[in-house]
């Protein structure tokens, strides 16, 4: 593998390629107060490179552990949020939350690589 080819491949990691294993951050725009019990999103690779999700972040609501689950399928949620085929589910844990803060759920079962 190149270092620099804007793709963290497999031997490659944040510490020896800090170019192509680059950790982003990216927040919903969900509501603080907002009663859901899930969130739904589409994330789109750029024209440059993949995106790879390793992890989420979760915000508890009080102090508590909370069942969290993770699906994920290929192309766009809309119009599929209550279609259960297609959904692949990558995590199923139960995770200590603290209220308004962020708590990290840990590596999913597998990586969800989004092709540029």
């Amino acid at each position: 593998t190149t270092c620099g080819n804007s793709v963290c491949d497999a031997d490659e990691t944040l510490a020896t390629c800090p170019s192509d294993c680059a950790v982003t951050i990216f927040k919903t725009k969900s509501k603080t107060n907002s009663n859901s019990r899930g969130q739904m999103f589409t994330i789109e690779a750029s024209t440059t490179s993949e995106v790879r999700i390793m992890s989420f972040d979760v915000v508890g609501k009080k102090n508590a552990n909370g069942k969290c689950k993770v699906f994920t399928r290929a192309g766009d949620y809309q119009g599929h949020e209550e279609d259960e085929s297609g959904w692949e589910l990558i995590l199923d844990k139960t995770v200590e939350m603290k209220q308004n803060v962020h708590s990290n759920l840990g590596a999913l079962d597998r990586d969800v690589t989004i092709p540029t």
